[in-house]
């Protein structure tokens, strides 16, 4: 695949398309399996984070419920 990209840019480079159309034309196979590591790796790192915050021994203090309070001593 990498010769295959490699003979690809050589020939492009030779009829003459700027730097960004070739960075375009590499980049092209990777985007979309960026969006499916994004759109499965961000709700998979949420819901573990929350596991581990719920099975963890130290409870941190929420930052909505010291909000509450200094408002309240008012």
């Amino acid at each position: 695949m990498a010769e295959q990209y490699k003979k690809e840019i050589s020939i492009r480079n030779v009829l003459g398309p700027s730097t960004r159309n070739i960075a375009l034309l590499l980049s092209g196979d990777y985007v979309p399996l960026m969006a499916i590591v994004v759109v499965v790796g961000g709700p998979l790192a949420w819901f573990v984070n929350n596991m581990v915050m719920e099975n963890s021994r130290i409870e941190y203090p929420s930052v909505h419920g010291s909000l509450r309070r200094a408002s309240s001593e008012r």
